[in-house]
């Protein structure tokens, strides 16, 4: 194999085993049952891994659940289907967009994030198949209990 070759395998094989390691819940998106969230209408994906960084350092990882409200009129089984597009689009965010301060470890900037996850959401779902995303809990790596609510 090539050099570039290799190292990206060495690469994707680090990211996988360290994602299945830091995970505590199902890593794929799942519709969430009516008492969970208020409807049958939502989908929503937890232990969404972002990283805390100051100077290009990384210091931690926040893990965020991120609820997706899907519009009326919009079928919802064919939203459902395209949780791997949805859950590649809201991970490339989270490394894209620094939305934790550095300074003060668990904080997560929320209107930011908020912001950034609902354009994923929307390049991954398209405009119209969206009605609302939010946040509902934050976790600091290392703590079992949420730290924002």
């Amino acid at each position: 194999m090539n050099k570039l070759l290799r190292r990206r395998t060495l690469l994707l094989a680090a990211g996988l085993t360290a994602g299945a390691l830091a995970r505590p819940e199902p890593a794929l998106a799942q519709p969430s049952t009516p008492t969970q969230s208020g409807g049958p209408r939502t989908i929503e994906m937890s232990q969404v891994a972002m990283p805390v960084t100051r100077e290009g350092r990384l210091l931690t990882y926040l893990f965020v659940t991120i609820r997706v409200d899907v519009a009326e009129g919009v079928d919802i089984w064919v939203t459902r289907e395209r949780n791997h597009f949805l859950r590649d689009a809201v991970v490339r965010a989270a490394y894209r967009q620094p939305m934790a301060n550095p300074d003060r470890l668990g904080e997560l900037i929320e209107p930011t994030a908020t912001n950034t996850f609902r354009a994923a959401v929307v390049e991954a779902l398209g405009t119209r198949a969206v009605r609302a995303v939010t946040i509902p809990r934050v976790y600091l790596m290392g703590r079992q209990e949420p730290i924002n609510r």
